[in-house]
C-alpha cells in the first residue's frame, strides 16, 4: 500500500540567497548585508502581493534582518 504524501510547498531561492548573504555579511564581509536586505525585502513584498507562495518566508525575513543588521554596524 503506497502512501500519498502531499506535494511540498515550493519556496522562492531568492530567500535562501538572502539568508545566506546575510550570514556571510555579519561573519565577514559587511558589503554583502545591503544585497541581503534588498533581496529579503523584494521577496516579503512578493509574498504581501501574493506572487510567491508563502513558504519560506521566516527565511526572507531573516535574511532581511541580517542585513540591517549588517548594515549599521
Amino acid at each position: 500500500m503506497e502512501q500519498a504524501y502531499p506535494p511540498a510547498a515550493q519556496t522562492s531561492n531568492r530567500g535562501m540567497i538572502s539568508l545566506v548573504l546575510g550570514i556571510l555579511g555579519l561573519v565577514c564581509c559587511a558589503i554583502l548585508g545591503p544585497f541581503a536586505w534588498y533581496l529579503g525585502k523584494a521577496e516579503l513584498s512578493a509574498i504581501k502581493r501574493g506572487e510567491t507562495p508563502q513558504a519560506g518566508r521566516d527565511r526572507h525575513g531573516m535574511g532581511m534582518i541580517l542585513g540591517i543588521v549588517n548594515r549599521h554596524d
